[in-house]
């Protein structure tokens, strides 16, 4: 998304700067939730509950679809329902809204091009992924499909605090920084990227076009971290017929990365990729594209600093 302009209208100059509003974003985060939460519950129970899909002829994701609309229809897919959304929405809101101003900061460095892209993204994420860690621990225990129980937000928070503490809430957030700060910061380096090779004349249409290629080529790099974050914070979720999945006893992220090694090789830190690869080709176009709308029907909507400090002049009698 680029974040400077230059327009004019009847009235004037616009604000050549203006920065969409964390609301505005929010509001973008909610439609997103609904549309790529059924991707979510595919990539975490295909980590932590691989066998929960029937063995048959097709393929393991269609076999997970399946499964998971016979047993709980389609409000299995959107399991996690409030938190889920909370989630994304504070997620997209937070994110976009330091996105602008990173991006301000590291320009005033001196920073240009990827530096600035990659730098902007990756502290932006940061703050993200810390500050949201509870949301982001509770979300990911929801939706598990064949957890036993299927707890509410309570008991899941009661749960966690009981077997964990308070530091349960901020499980995972090594790696959550390890596979968000640099996931955002190649997003951007790689949307870039792709739309200096595409012709300008087609203007908004080439965010629509580069937003999809530059997230599924970060999610690639990334997702092994996404992998051990999901793992390590549903370790002792009770799950279908069996007492509790493998990753009750996880103490620490090397455990995590042995048993991986161990039990699934090199494939099983990309469990759960098709998945995630699928949400970010469908909800990226979506999503920058929509943010950029919005930014630019601001600069139509908002007075630029010179026409502010004019209305606030006396008039001449």
């Amino acid at each position: 998304v680029h974040g400077d302009y230059s327009i004019e209208s009847s009235k004037g100059k616009m604000s050549a700067n203006k920065k969409s509003s964390f609301t505005d974003n929010v509001l973008v985060g909610i439609l997103v939730a609904f549309g790529s939460q059924p991707f979510e519950v595919l990539r975490s129970t295909t980590i932590v509950n691989k066998d929960l899909a029937k063995p048959s002829n097709k393929l393991k994701i269609v076999q997970l679809v399946t499964t998971i609309y016979e047993r709980e229809g389609l409000r299995g897919f959107w399991r996690g329902g409030a938190v889920s959304i909370s989630k994304s929405a504070m997620n997209i809101g937070l994110y976009f809204t330091l996105l602008d101003r990173f991006r301000a900061f590291y320009k005033t460095l001196g920073g240009d091009g990827a530096f600035v892209q990659f730098a902007s993204g990756f502290s932006s994420k940061v703050i993200c992924a810390t500050v949201l860690s509870p949301l982001i621990v509770i979300k990911t225990q929801m939706e598990v499909a064949g957890v036993k129980g299927n707890m509410t937000i309570k008991e899941n928070v009661s749960r966690t605090l009981s077997d964990i503490g308070v530091r349960g809430l901020w499980a995972g957030l090594i790696p959550s920084i390890l596979k968000e700060a640099p996931y955002s910061g190649l997003q951007l380096v790689f949307i870039e990227a792709v739309k200096a090779m595409l012709p300008s004349s087609l203007g908004l249409a080439s965010t629509t076009i580069a937003s999809p290629i530059g997230s599924v080529a970060a999610v690639l790099l990334t997702h092994p971290f996404d992998n051990l974050r999901v793992r390590y914070q549903c370790s002792g979720l009770e799950v279908g017929d069996k007492s509790i999945i493998q990753g009750k006893h996880y103490r620490s992220y090397w455990m995590v990365i042995k048993d991986i090694a161990d039990k699934e090789g090199f494939h099983g830190f990309y469990r759960g990729l098709t998945a995630m690869a699928l949400k970010r080709a469908i909800s990226a176009p979506f999503i920058w594209t929509l943010v950029e709308l919005l930014k630019r029907c601001l600069l139509y909507t908002s007075p630029s600093p010179r026409d502010r400090q004019k209305s606030r002049m006396p008039s001449s009698a």
